[in-house]
């Protein structure tokens, strides 16, 4: 038993003796020990005082930080010195303690209210939020914050106090149409004791489309990660610079180095390269767009007239419906029926046909009604009607053969 309690004894003193230094309030000359908003990490050796002083007028002023522990121990009250009459300004009091953020009172300063919420660091715009050295006491139904977020297009923390129905708000703001907005939330954290939002954990943000990752403050064209629903994750282009930005590109062709005439499984699967020409996918698709999106078509032509088809609702069917098409609402380019006169039609192949063969006729996948107005899936550098192509209903009935074709959605 005294071989254990010697042990254990042993163990006590290592133990106090690697303790880490205490974090402090840090401030002079203040009212009161509990309005210090400031802090700071002590050294080794280091511990919290708080300390009270009397001018010559009686006036008293409380200062607090951190203080090597031998320099606390030889402090003596000197309320009774014979110096006091001349000197302007003396201490009285000195308390010291050894654990974090406990200077907020002493020297006769009971501290803050029980009934207080917790302390949180509170700053604006840093680049990591342990930069912060400020501090404010909360509401009782308040909770301490953190925040990340898009700030003049750098990544910034801020944090403070928050209400706890803050916490639950949605993490994008400032959705408005004119793009305005300059600041979006990427992660917030949320948490209830004292001095504990120094860091956000990071939780990315869900972003559901290309559109979030817009408003988010990303401007550049290439792929990004989405998730549109609670279940998938996946990776697609997103156009960021097609006016108002934020459309997830469906297909893309711009030189006939992607081979378009295949089978209906690689079309619901999807095929080719984000960064080249690709077609996402049937089954993604699905999930994008099983209920109403807008879809447009930017469309060059050989000549290098650029065109632009656009519809406000847009959608597909599951694969038991053979994904089938409805699209509606016309926007601008060309004649409504230049898609719309798919809409109803099941997505075919020359391996899962409609009767008129259109898939097989075509060389590719599509939406086909009589084999279609729109064509944007056929063959490079065909002669005739087979061509990556658009029936002109607005012209002469020939058709536009094009060089480049982007089908996005938004």
């Amino acid at each position: 038993m005294a071989f254990l309690l010697t042990i254990l004894v042993i163990y006590a003193t290592v133990s106090q003796g690697v303790a880490s230094p205490p974090s402090c309030f840090s401030c002079s000359t203040i009212t009161q020990a509990r309005y210090c908003d400031f802090y700071t990490q002590c050294d080794e050796g280091e511990v919290c005082f708080v300390e009270k002083t009397e001018n010559q007028n009686g006036h008293f002023k409380y200062t607090s930080g951190c203080m090597h522990n031998t320099t606390c121990e030889t402090f003596f009250n000197n309320a009774t010195s014979n110096l006091r009459s001349s000197m302007h300004e003396h201490s009285v009091c000195r308390d010291c303690c050894h654990g974090d953020m406990c200077n907020n009172k002493g020297c006769g300063d009971h501290g803050p209210s029980n009934t207080r919420g917790p302390y949180c660091f509170q700053c604006d715009h840093l680049s990591d939020p342990s930069e912060c050295d400020h501090v404010t006491i909360c509401d009782i139904n308040e909770v301490c914050g953190v925040v990340e977020e898009f700030f003049q297009h750098e990544r910034q923390f801020s944090t403070g106090c928050m209400r706890r129905s803050e916490c639950q708000e949605s993490l994008i703001f400032g959705r408005e149409v004119n793009r305005t907005v300059k600041s979006a939330n990427l992660c917030r954290r949320c948490c209830e004791q004292d001095l504990c939002n120094h860091q956000c954990t990071y939780n990315p943000l869900v972003f559901k489309s290309c559109d979030d990752h817009y408003r988010a403050g990303s401007v550049k064209s290439g792929i990004y990660t989405i998730s549109p629903d609670d279940v998938n994750t996946f990776d697609v282009y997103c156009d960021m610079e097609d006016g108002d930005g934020g459309w997830i590109v469906l297909q893309h062709r711009f030189d006939g180095s992607v081979l378009f005439n295949r089978s209906f499984s690689d079309y619901e699967n999807g095929f080719g390269q984000l960064d080249g020409e690709f077609w996402l996918g049937l089954k993604k698709m699905y999930i994008l767009a099983h209920s109403s999106r807008k879809i447009r078509f930017n469309l060059q032509a050989v000549n290098g007239t650029w065109f632009q088809l656009e519809y406000g609702d847009f959608s597909i069917a599951n694969a038991s419906q053979q994904y089938t098409l409805h699209v509606t609402n016309h926007i601008k380019g060309f004649e409504a029926q230049t898609f719309e006169w798919n809409s109803g039609q099941v997505f075919s192949t020359y391996d899962r046909d409609t009767p008129d063969q259109c898939g097989t006729m075509r060389y590719a996948g599509f939406w086909y009604d009589s084999c279609t107005l729109l064509n944007i899936n056929g063959p490079f550098d065909w002669p005739g009607q087979y061509t990556v192509s658009v029936h002109n209903v607005q012209g002469n009935g020939n058709y536009i053969t094009f060089q480049k074709t982007m089908m996005m959605l938004q």
